[in-house]
């Protein structure tokens, strides 16, 4: 893929989805805020492929507001749009916060 070049229909391939959750899950436990995370992805996760939908039309605004821009939105981006995704970051954050309250015993 170059890098102005978008494929927003290919899949994210297994590898790259466990590294993006787990980045993701680390980031939201690291600071502090897995419980509102997790009841907001709850809340939400009906909507997954409306906000999709909505990032993708929305992404030359979105972009800057990530570090690889452009194309970690649309990893991300297509990440988040399927349902089973959220639940398994629900549980990676869950999990590293139980790892973090273990750790500070």
């Amino acid at each position: 893929m170059s890098l102005f070049s978008f494929d927003w229909d290919a899949p994210l391939d297994n590898a790259e989805k466990d590294l993006l959750l787990n980045r993701l899950a680390d980031q939201i436990a690291g600071r502090g805020i897995g419980v509102p995370a997790q009841w907001i992805l709850e809340v939400h996760r009906p909507l997954a492929n409306v906000a999709g939908q909505f990032a993708i039309s929305f992404s030359p605004l979105l972009a800057p507001l990530f570090t690889g821009g452009a194309v970690d939105m649309q990893k991300y981006t297509k990440l988040l749009q399927d349902r089973s995704n959220i639940d398994t970051l629900i549980d990676l954050i869950e999990q590293k916060m139980t790892e973090a309250t273990v750790a500070a015993r």
